[in-house]
Formats: structure tokens, C-alpha cells, sequence
């Protein structure tokens, strides 16, 4: 499978990029601005952070993992990463809306509600960081598997 660049129009059945590319200056007059990046994001009133270590390992995905209850939001932390994806409303049966994303460091993408996903790639050969924000206890309560028939390789 190959891999795409991250683009609003390509992501947008999957979520929302959080760019800095709509972002402007902070206005002269001000002391600083607040520009909203992201709407109706689905979380809770209480919400969780960690952060992810990805180990650099072969690039093949047996199986993937969605959340009912919560959008997650993922961040690049150290390094760019590729993410596996479908939405929600494929039952990865022949992996024909599976798509793979790479996200660049210091990028962030909000996926919605019960996109699949799977743990990301780092793209060089070293581990890497991901910073990760959802519903408080999703992974206790909200964690949901399913196998692939047919295991994706990335190029």
C-alpha cells in the first residue's frame, strides 16, 4: 500500500488536520491570539493524555482498533509517522478504504469517532513519539479489535 501526504480533502472522511497553515500572526496590538484549529471535536469532560512510543518495526498491519465513544487526536511528537486508517463505516472486509497517512512531525490529526486505526509507523529507523488525547478511560472501556482477512504491507 502507499503511502499519502497529508491533505484536508484526502483525511476529511477520517477527521481533521490541526495545521498551523490557517494560523496567522499574532496581531501587533495583541499580546497573543487564540485561533480555533478544530470543531466539534467529540470528547468529554474529563479527557486523557499519554504518550505513545512507537518502536520502528516491519510495516504490517494484522489488525486495527476503533473507539465508539471518543475522537483521539495524535501528534507527532519526534519524528514522522505513518498511520493506517478506514472509516467507521467500513467492516475491513477486503481493506479496499484502508489508507495510509504520513504525518510529519509536529503535526496533529483528530480522528472522528469509530475510525479505524492502527499504532503508527515511525517512518526512519529509530522509535518514535506520539502524543495522544481522548476520552477519559478509553483504553479501560472504549477499545474495540478487529482482524484483518487480509494483512496490509506499506511499501
Amino acid at each position: 500500500m502507499k503511502i499519502q501526504t497529508l491533505e484536508k480533502k484526502t483525511f476529511a472522511e477520517f477527521g481533521e488536520i490541526l495545521s498551523m497553515d490557517d494560523v496567522p500572526s499574532v496581531d501587533t496590538a495583541n499580546e497573543f491570539d487564540f485561533h480555533d484549529t478544530a470543531q466539534g471535536i467529540k470528547l468529554a469532560s474529563r479527557c486523557c493524555t499519554g504518550v505513545l512510543s512507537c518502536r520502528h518495526r516491519p510495516r504490517k498491519v494484522v489488525k486495527m482498533e476503533r473507539h465508539h465513544e471518543s475522537s483521539e487526536v495524535i501528534v507527532a511528537l519526534d519524528g514522522d509517522i505513518v498511520m493506517m486508517m478506514a472509516p467507521s463505516d467500513d467492516e475491513l472486509e477486503n481493506n479496499t478504504r484502508i489508507r495510509a497517512f504520513m504525518i510529519k512531525q509536529g503535526q496533529a490529526i483528530v480522528m472522528k469517532p469509530n475510525t479505524w486505526h492502527w499504532i503508527p509507523f515511525p517512518v526512519d529507523k529509530h522509535d518514535v513519539h506520539a502524543l495522544v488525547l481522548f476520552k477519559d478511560e478509553t483504553g479501560a472501556n472504549d477499545l474495540h479489535f478487529r482482524d484483518l482477512t487480509v494483512p496490509i504491507v506499506l511499501d
